[in-house]
């Protein structure tokens, strides 16, 4: 993708470009080098890799109320976060049905199939993430949108 954005600012010298990509799109690798070249973007944010510290700011700082944003600093830019009660009942049904499929696997230690909020303790046990799953819960309801370098130019 780089190579086609720097092609077209190249192009279009009087352009500014901004990447606009879904979290899945845009790696860590990916950022750094947007960032390298200042290149603007607006992306959604994973925070599952995120330090718990920053989980907890941003659920403490939303309260779980309806309609709230805040936006945060990181190291690739700014994090804008908010809440809906709407995204927060979906994810909460889908979490849980995640948890009990957990739960089924590891009653019956199921070691060979990957799911989510599983951890191998041994080569033939596997327990619930805990750690895990109390992250997520703290990230229910709220929509993350990480962006970078945007800027305005002045055309004379």
């Amino acid at each position: 993708m780089l190579p086609i954005v720097e092609n077209f600012i190249a192009t279009h010298k009087n352009t500014m470009p901004i990447v606009v990509a879904d979290a899945a799109m845009l790696d860590e690798e990916r950022l750094n080098e947007l960032q390298q070249k200042k290149i603007s973007y607006i992306v959604g944010a994973r925070l599952t890799n995120a330090k718990l510290t920053l989980v907890k700011q941003i659920h403490d700082t939303l309260h779980g109320k309806h309609g709230s944003i805040a936006r945060f600093s990181s190291r690739h830019g700014h994090l804008v976060c908010d809440f809906s009660l709407k995204r927060y009942k979906k994810e909460s049904s889908d979490l849980n049905k995640l948890i009990k499929k957990a739960e089924e696997l590891v009653a019956k230690q199921s070691v060979g199939i990957r799911a989510k909020f599983i951890k191998k303790t041994s080569k033939e046990t596997i327990e619930l993430n805990t750690a895990l799953i109390e992250k997520r819960k703290l990230l229910l309801g709220i929509k993350r949108l990480l962006y970078g370098f945007i800027r305005t130019r002045i055309v004379q």
